[in-house]
């Protein structure tokens, strides 16, 4: 087995050279660890790979995956059927299919090969750094981070709080019945405390409470973390379809696992409160929509969202320099 690898899930093309110049420049160079870059269909034309390959390092390897709807579900049950809840009627049509692929893909860390999952060629990889497409160093780190997921199954960039209680609870729905459902049918005692109390009281304000890791920066550590016990909750959770069905969060269901298997498994490194790295950067709101080569995706349009997103920008900077 080999010890760390990147993947990055990339949906938007117009930041992909500056993310990895930022990764590589701040980190990557000293330490010369393969990257992946997986796509959900063509996001990356020739010409694009021929310049990442070129101006970044020669080894990167594309994964270009065809994700599908699991054939034991069907499409009217999938997420952004259910208008009757107010954040699938405000934010998520029918064109978010890929956010719940994305979903499915960062819950499925092991599933190598499989349908919308990672690349058969990482099963070969102790440890799985994920890094979102719109992430850049700030500042150079000079440590191995994958040394610190010797001793942790996940090593994450930060903690995030949950603040919005309708929209966390919109978007969680039965995910709390799934997982105590879980627990007992399998006589399992949580190894936190608070999870373990949670459950025999049946608390579900537990999900809500709680802090997670942030998805957008972490390290697994893939053989610690594929037991029998992983195998049989993976299992489990992609039969229920609660991440189609319902959107269910692939970091809280992941950090579920890790506190009911494990004792102190979790280290955050506070690296957005520290400003070491950002998300959500400049030029991150044009992104594509999997399977919808339609206006939206097209040049013109997106386009048209980079220059929004200028205007955004430069206002910003405008009030603030005026102290608004």
């Amino acid at each position: 087995m080999k010890d760390g690898a990147i993947v990055i899930l990339v949906a938007r093309s117009n930041i992909i050279i500056k993310t990895l110049n930022s990764l590589y420049n701040n980190w990557n160079k000293k330490f010369k660890y393969p990257v992946y870059i997986h796509t959900f269909g063509k996001i990356l034309n020739s010409n694009l790979k021929t310049k990442i390959l070129k101006e970044i390092d020669s080894t990167i390897k594309f994964v270009e995956l065809n994700p599908s709807i699991p054939e034991h579900l069907v499409e009217e049950q999938l997420f952004y059927n259910r208008k009757d809840i107010d954040y699938v009627k405000k934010s998520f049509s029918k064109k978010r299919l890929g956010y719940l692929y994305m979903c499915n893909f960062f819950f499925n860390i092991t599933s190598f090969g499989k349908n919308g999952c990672l690349g058969d060629e990482l099963k070969e990889f102790n440890k799985i750094l994920f890094i979102d497409d719109d992430v850049h160093f700030k500042k150079d780190v000079d440590i191995d981070l994958f040394k610190l997921a010797d001793k942790n199954l996940i090593v994450g960039a930060d903690e995030i709080k949950n603040n919005n209680k309708k929209e966390f609870t919109e978007t969680n729905l039965n995910l709390w019945s799934f997982f105590r459902n879980y627990i007992i049918k399998n006589n399992i005692i949580p190894l936190e405390d608070e999870l373990n109390k949670s459950i025999k009281n049946d608390n579900q304000d537990y999900l809500f409470n709680s802090n997670y890791h942030s998805g957008c920066f972490v390290i697994f550590n893939i053989k610690k973390i594929n037991t029998l016990n992983w195998r049989n909750f993976l299992q489990e959770v992609n039969n229920s379809g609660g991440i189609y069905k319902f959107r269910w969060n692939p970091t809280i269901l992941i950090e579920l696992y890790v506190k009911t298997f494990f004792k102190d498994g979790i280290l955050n490194l506070g690296y957005l409160k520290d400003d070491i790295i950002e998300n959500k950067v400049e030029g991150s709101d044009a992104h594509i929509h999997f399977g919808y080569p339609d206006f939206y995706n097209s040049l013109i349009m997106r386009t048209i969202l980079n220059f929004v997103g200028f205007i955004k920008l430069s206002i910003k900077k405008i009030l603030k320099l005026f102290n608004y």
